[in-house]
């Protein structure tokens, strides 16, 4: 039987700010972020963290934090705490069933190009965020060792500055960096002799590598809780659509996780 204790995030096209509801809520109303507006026909990366209360008994509010593309949201979301049972399911892509049928969600709601998705056990921040942002849509690994990043740092800015200049985002790409904590970036193929930064005994203060600025993102495979890609999916698929232009379909997706036997 389907649990109906959840946490849902989901993106307000009409009012470009990206929405949390727990079922905690006294209120059954969303608490939302400050406006964030999102380019469509590009790719983005989200990446949400979730604090519990360090003291329950005090306090029942658990913090969220946003990051889009790498840059956090100005303001963290405070929302009643949430306990999800290990059975709970997840839903990518639309709102989970509760949800769907209260009337909760309001809006229009974007039609999303799934990517690779993460559930991790850990808190991950600003650097990190940053780091997956800058591996880009062409990464099609789980930054567990599955599949080689790009290591150098000259490479990864390339990338980066296209993906910031075609992301929308308001002000120069210096000031885009600077928000992302990496202002070195811009600097990057240049002499960084000045910041003296080094990755090791064998990194000297010209090293091209991810690791002087801390770009290279690891996660340890028994963090991850569940790791899904839209390619890895069952052959079984229901069309939910009215007409048959439509592409309004759900798979269900296989836990790539599973590949450490820790992650059972």
């Amino acid at each position: 039987q389907a649990s109906s204790e959840f946490l849902s995030l989901w993106y307000d096209v009409e009012q470009q700010r990206f929405c949390v509801l727990s079922s905690s809520s006294s209120r059954n109303e969303p608490t939302c972020f400050p406006v964030s507006p999102l380019l469509s026909g590009v790719w983005h990366h989200i990446l949400m963290t979730y604090q519990p209360p360090k003291r329950p008994m005090l306090s029942r509010k658990a913090t969220l934090t946003l990051f889009v593309d790498g840059r956090p949201i100005e303001a963290e979301v405070k929302v009643d705490s949430v306990n999800l049972p290990p059975t709970a399911r997840v839903h990518i892509g639309a709102p989970n069933p509760v949800l769907a049928s209260s009337g909760i969600v309001r809006g229009a709601l974007p039609s999303w190009e799934l990517g690779p998705t993460l559930l991790l056990s850990v808190m991950l921040g600003l650097r990190d965020a940053t780091a997956m942002f800058t591996a880009g849509p062409d990464f099609q690994g789980m930054f567990w060792g599955d599949r080689p990043q790009r290591l150098s740092l000259t490479a990864t800015a390339t990338a980066a500055f296209a993906m910031l200049a075609e992301s929308g985002e308001q002000g120069s790409v210096a000031g885009a960096l600077r928000r992302r904590g990496v202002p070195e970036m811009e600097a990057a193929g240049h002499v960084m002799r000045e910041r003296g930064v080094a990755s090791g005994a064998a990194a000297g203060p010209e090293s091209d590598s991810l690791t002087a600025v801390g770009l290279l993102c690891n996660v340890m495979p028994d963090q991850v809780i569940f790791g899904f890609r839209a390619a890895s999916s069952s052959s079984i698929m229901r069309d939910r659509s009215s007409s048959s232009n439509k592409r309004h379909f759900s798979r269900r997706l296989i836990n790539v996780a599973r590949i450490n036997s820790q992650n059972e």
